[in-house]
């Protein structure tokens, strides 16, 4: 026989809560409550948003096996490891800077330029919340850039000093090693190209000039807090 707790459990109006993140909040700010560091919360947060998505709405894709890995293998993702790099060893401020900078630059100037679009995003729609999608996918695009540069602005020496060729090299090096180890490997065996502006549908001269876009913004990651310095001596 059902139970009363079973009709509250899975009802369609608790399953949309919880499969878009609408319980994280609430989650994340019980547990500051109890003490908890409210940056690394934060950052926690963060990282459970895509988590709890794909690992919720994973039961709707058919033609991939992985859906549910895919919140570790955007670009976007490895932001969080650069959030807790940061949070952790303070002194790699400048790496996390850039990696956030171009994924924040990247992100809403493809948006702009190029229609970026999350490809195979058409499942479950009677399910999903689009203010609440938009909303993280905001927060996520835009909130950790802004940690990083008013941490820079609490450490004007560090920020004065420590963006140099080294920290442009580790920057690249972020970008390849997330296309080469992570990216290329997730294209190969799912299909999935995560982003419709690398997909093959387009010409390859476009990708080709969104790669050059992105590596126009992972240089400029490395030359703007330089560049605000110079102006402010």
């Amino acid at each position: 026989m059902e139970t009363l707790l079973d009709k509250y459990i899975y009802n369609k109006t608790n399953s949309m809560f919880v499969m878009n993140g609408m319980h994280l909040p609430f989650l994340a700010l019980f547990a500051v409550a109890l003490g908890g560091d409210p940056l690394f919360i934060f950052f926690l947060f963060m990282k459970l948003v895509p988590y709890n998505y794909y690992n919720c709405f994973h039961h709707f894709v058919d033609d991939n096996d992985y859906f549910y890995l895919k919140h570790m293998v955007r670009l976007t993702d490895s932001g969080h490891v650069a959030s807790m790099l940061f949070y952790f060893y303070p002194e790699y401020l400048p790496i996390a800077h850039n990696v956030h900078f171009i994924i924040t630059f990247s992100y809403w100037g493809c948006k702009v330029l190029f229609n970026l679009e999350e490809e195979n995003d058409d499942y479950a729609e009677e399910y999903k919340i689009s203010w609440i999608d938009t909303y993280y996918a905001f927060l996520n695009h835009t909130a950790p850039y802004v940690i990083m540069c008013y941490s820079l602005y609490l450490n004007p020496e560090l920020a004065c000093s420590a963006f140099d060729d080294s920290t442009l090299y580790y920057t690249l090096m972020w970008l390849y090693t997330w296309f080469v180890a992570i990216y290329v490997p997730w294209v190969y065996f799912t299909g999935d190209y995560l982003y419709s502006v690398l997909n093959p549908l387009h010409s390859w001269y476009f990708r080709i000039f969104v790669v050059a876009f992105v590596h126009m913004v992972a240089y400029t990651s490395n030359q703007v807090v330089p560049g605000i310095c110079s102006i402010m001596q």
